[in-house]
C-alpha cells in the first residue's frame, strides 16, 4: 500500500500572511487559515468548531498570497502536511508541529480581477532545506 499525504482546505485567513526572505534570497509566506465546521447535533441543535490552521507557501506563490491576501480573506489551498521538529533551546526538549505546505492555492472571492493578478510559474512546493530551517532560528 503506498501512502498518500494531502491537504484541501477552504477559509478565512485569521491574521496577514507574514513574508520574509531567508539566506540565499529565498522567500517564504506564513499565513493562518481558519476553517469553520458546522453541523446539526443528535438532538437538532445546531453547532459548529473553527480550527486554525499553519500554511507555508514559497516562491512566487509566497510574494503573491503576501501582497494580495490579508486578514479575513478567503483562500482555497492544497498541498501536503509537514511536520517540523526542533529542540527547545531553553529547555532542551523535542518539540514538533504539523502545518500545510501549500502546493497550490486560489483566490475564491473577486476582490481582485484575474488580470491583476501576476501568473505564478512552477510549483508553490519548494520545500525547505535543513540549512533553511536553521535560518529561521
Amino acid at each position: 500500500m503506498r501512502d498518500y499525504n494531502k491537504v484541501i482546505l477552504m477559509g478565512n485567513l485569521a491574521q496577514d500572511p507574514e513574508m520574509r526572505t531567508i539566506a540565499g534570497g529565498k522567500q517564504v509566506t506564513n499565513f493562518t487559515i481558519a476553517c469553520n465546521r458546522s453541523w446539526t447535533g443528535p438532538e437538532g441543535q445546531a453547532a459548529n468548531e473553527v480550527s486554525f490552521i499553519d500554511c507555508e507557501v514559497w516562491g512566487k506563490s509566497a510574494k503573491v498570497i503576501s501582497d494580495y491576501f490579508s486578514k479575513g480573506r478567503p483562500i482555497f489551498v492544497e498541498g501536503h502536511l509537514k511536520q517540523d521538529i526542533w529542540t527547545n533551546k531553553e529547555t532542551q526538549k523535542k518539540q514538533s508541529r504539523l502545518r500545510v505546505a501549500v502546493e497550490s492555492f486560489n483566490f475564491i472571492d473577486s476582490k481582485k480581477s484575474s488580470d491583476t493578478i501576476p501568473a505564478l510559474a512552477g510549483n508553490a512546493d519548494e520545500e525547505m532545506t535543513d540549512a533553511d530551517f536553521d535560518a529561521l532560528d
